[in-house]
């Protein structure tokens, strides 16, 4: 989460919104495969994907909604 964060306080005066993109597009990735290391740890190797998804579903509307606003 806190690579989002770090990616708005970066995108607040850009006015370029291809940089916006790469900006959170990487705080995205960075966020989830942080999140799949943690997560990956706490579950069984069959419902790591399971247990995986509703985390990346989390960041990609954070990611969209940083975006957008």
């Amino acid at each position: 989460m806190a690579s989002l964060v770090i990616a708005v306080m970066k995108i607040m005066f850009l006015n370029y919104y291809f940089v916006k993109i790469f900006v959170v597009a990487a705080g995205f990735l960075w966020s989830t495969t942080s999140s799949i290391g943690f997560m990956g740890g706490l579950v069984q190797n069959e419902k790591k994907m399971l247990a995986v998804y509703p985390v990346f579903l989390f960041y990609l509307f954070l990611a969209w909604f940083v975006l957008v606003v």
